[in-house]
């Protein structure tokens, strides 16, 4: 089972501010903090969620109303990202979220490899097109051991046989997908 670390009873944008408090280099200042704060949490499509309860379990086993499963995995994601970390690996992404969530949250990420250099590494299950097309290049394996590749993903035409991608971009360079299909050998066509 995947959870957060969020105290329940903290706000969205207070939880942000502890971990920039924790993360953020001790040069940088508070109002510098605070505009990295608004800044990731404008990407991530939780600008309006700043003074909402993260919600959830209290001691006892009080729930506690707040943020939705979407928007605390949107505000996990933000807290990951908040120190603009050379390297991102992020696991499932888009799981959990609504198309629009996950299409906001994938196209933060290729902005900040594409645009400020950051490695992004993540495994993403099942992809609507929209996503899919947010790719450059395309490499897919199977446990047939056959393996293609192909620099269009519109090219690629896996349709359901894609189970999990993982999506690689490097500086300064095209999109990397890698993709797992599904095992059965005879459906797995080299595109």
């Amino acid at each position: 089972m995947q959870d957060d670390n969020f105290v329940a009873t903290m706000t969205t944008s207070e939880t942000m501010s502890f971990y920039a408090d924790i993360i953020l280099p001790k040069t940088w200042s508070k109002a510098d903090r605070r505009a990295r704060v608004v800044e990731v949490l404008a990407a991530m499509g939780l600008k309006h969620k700043q003074r909402t309860m993260v919600g959830g379990t209290l001691p006892g086993g009080l729930m506690l109303r707040g943020l939705s499963g979407g928007e605390r995995k949107r505000l996990s994601i933000a807290a990951g990202i908040l120190a603009a970390p050379s390297i991102v690996f992020l696991d499932e992404p888009t799981s959990g979220l609504d198309s629009f969530a996950a299409l906001t949250v994938m196209g933060y990420l290729k902005r900040m490899a594409r645009d400020n250099g950051h490695v992004v590494i993540a495994s993403i299950h099942q992809p609507r097109s929209a996503i899919w097309s947010m790719f450059d290049k395309v490499r897919t394996t199977g446990r047939c051991r056959r393996s293609s590749h192909t620099s269009n993903t519109r090219r690629a035409g896996m349709g359901d046989q894609v189970r999990q991608l993982l999506f690689v971009q490097q500086p300064n360079s095209s999109t990397t997908m890698v993709l797992q299909a599904e095992a059965k050998c005879s459906n797995f066509q080299s595109h």
